[in-house]
């Protein structure tokens, strides 16, 4: 007290925004699962065996169709959905806790 107030105490509705301490982490996350397949094929063009001799599989039965080897994932992530209600629960998560604080420091003045 008397050194320009920085041993005074501010709490209650006029203190402002918590502009310090301790943030709110809250996990984040969203679950779920999908399922894709990924395959291999050989492009046309001349395949070379070197040790014929060793070969074991059939050359016919290699796959060379390259036109339709990935498939894609069906339902994606709605990214922006995701971030606004992470957005959300941080502000009510920090509007908590300054509601804690401030009522804690309401206490403590008592």
């Amino acid at each position: 007290m008397g050194n320009g107030g920085a041993n005074e105490r501010r709490t209650g509705p006029s203190s402002g925004k918590n502009t310090g301490g301790i943030s709110p982490m809250l996990p984040q996350s969203e679950g779920g699962s999908e399922r894709g397949t990924t395959r291999s094929g050989v492009s046309d063009g001349t395949i070379t065996l070197t040790n014929g001799a060793s070969q074991t599989l059939d050359l016919a039965s290699l796959n060379r169709d390259t036109s339709n080897l990935n498939e894609t994932v069906n339902r994606t992530p709605d990214l922006q959905k995701l971030l606004g209600d992470q957005s959300r629960l941080m502000a009510a998560a920090t509007a908590a806790g300054e509601a804690v604080a401030r009522d804690i420091g309401t206490y403590a003045d008592k």
